[in-house]
């Protein structure tokens, strides 16, 4: 008898089929012809699992990647202050190259929001979109503010220039301020 080792394959090899149908009243539970192709599907079928997990999880992981800054907007949504910060937070996002999240965090002209920017980390991913009241009007209008406008915030940037008007109807004689 040869004792040398036998041949290292993949798979069941055949031999060890044909030694199973020798054995008395043990039978092969699959034609030894069709072990390849069941390994075969085998393999494939666990390809296309690790695939699809691999899909499933991929934007996950992009989405989680990175930074998220938060935009905090001092007035509830569908108003043109939450218009303009919409518009800003799109193009700011790209600029960034990470995600910006916007929240709407309205009330007592600002002071809500300007107290959640106060309270956030100071890690410039907190930033405040307000209008001048909440920074220069509420510490007149407010006896105590839970923020000091000039020791807890400082300023970026000027986003838009804000025109207000004095309206009107139309039946009323009034052309100027002083008339009206």
């Amino acid at each position: 008898m040869s004792t040398a080792a036998p041949t290292p394959t993949l798979g069941w090899p055949r031999a060890q089929f044909a030694r199973l149908k020798r054995v008395p009243g043990c039978r092969p539970l699959f034609k030894s012809t069709h072990v390849p192709m069941l390994m075969s599907r085998l393999v494939s079928i666990v390809g296309l699992m690790i695939v699809a997990v691999l899909l499933i999880t991929a934007g996950n992981v992009y989405a989680q990647s990175g930074k998220v800054t938060r935009l905090v907007v001092a007035f509830p949504p569908g108003g043109p202050v939450d218009f303009v910060a919409r518009m800003f937070a799109e193009q700011f996002a790209v600029e960034l190259g990470q995600r910006v999240v916007l929240e709407n965090k309205a009330g007592a002209n600002g002071a809500i929001a300007a107290e959640a920017i106060v309270q956030s980390p100071p890690d410039g991913q907190t930033i405040w979109f307000s209008s001048v009241g909440a920074v220069a009007i509420n510490p007149a209008l407010y006896e105590k503010l839970s923020y000091d406008p000039i020791r807890d915030l400082a300023p970026v940037s000027l986003v838009a220039n804000n025109v207000e008007v004095l309206v009107v109807h139309p039946k009323n004689p009034a052309n100027t301020a002083a008339e009206f």
